[in-house]
C-alpha cells in the first residue's frame, strides 16, 4: 500500500504539477509518486523558495534559513522595513478597493438582502430577503429579522434593499 499525497492546501504546487503533466507524454502513462510525480514536487518546492518576493525584497529561503538559496551567501534580513513595505502595499490596496465602494450607514427599519454563504449555482438567487433590522450595532454588525428569528449578521454580507413600488405609472 503506497502512501496517498494531498496536494489540496498547497494551490500553487498543485497548479505548477498540473501545468507539467499536463503539457508532457504523462497523458498517456500512469503517474507513480515515487516515479514520476516526487522529482517535479521536489524541484517545484525549490522554485517556490528560490523565488524572488518583490513585497519582501528577498527569497521564502532567504527569510527562513539566513542565507542566499543559489550563492553561498549570507542574508540578513530587515523586519522593519519589511512589516512597513508589507503595511504601506496592504493600505494602498484597501484604498483602492474602498474607492469602488458606496458608503451606506444601516438603520433600524431599513430593509436588507442578505447574501447566501457557499458557493451558488448559476441560475439561483444570490441573495434572499428582504429582511428589516431590528438593531444596529457599532461593531459592524446588525440584527435582522428572519420570520420569527432575530439573527446577528455582518454588514459585508448584507446589500441595501429599495422597494420597486411603481410611482405615478398606470
Amino acid at each position: 500500500m503506497s502512501q496517498a499525497v494531498s496536494l489540496d492546501s498547497n494551490t500553487r504546487l498543485v497548479s505548477i504539477v498540473y501545468l507539467v503533466y499536463s503539457t508532457s507524454t504523462w497523458k498517456t502513462t500512469r503517474l507513480c509518486l515515487e516515479t514520476s510525480v516526487k522529482p517535479f514536487l521536489t524541484a517545484t518546492a525549490y522554485a517556490i523558495r528560490s523565488t524572488y518576493h518583490t513585497t519582501l525584497q528577498a527569497t521564502p529561503g532567504q527569510l527562513v534559513f539566513g542565507r542566499d538559496m543559489i550563492l553561498p551567501t549570507e542574508f540578513k534580513a530587515n523586519w522593519a522595513a519589511i512589516t512597513l513595505r508589507k503595511q504601506t502595499i496592504i493600505t494602498k490596496s484597501n484604498k483602492q478597493e474602498n474607492r469602488k465602494r458606496i458608503p451606506h450607514t444601516y438603520k433600524v427599519g431599513d430593509k436588507v438582502l442578505l447574501e447566501r454563504p457557499g458557493k451558488i449555482r448559476k441560475m439561483s438567487a444570490p441573495r434572499e430577503g428582504p429582511y428589516e433590522i431590528v438593531h444596529v450595532s457599532t461593531n459592524g454588525t446588525v440584527r435582522i429579522k428572519k420570520g420569527i428569528v432575530i439573527q446577528r449578521v455582518n454588514i459585508r454580507r448584507l446589500t441595501p434593499y429599495f422597494d420597486r413600488s411603481p410611482s405615478g405609472s398606470v
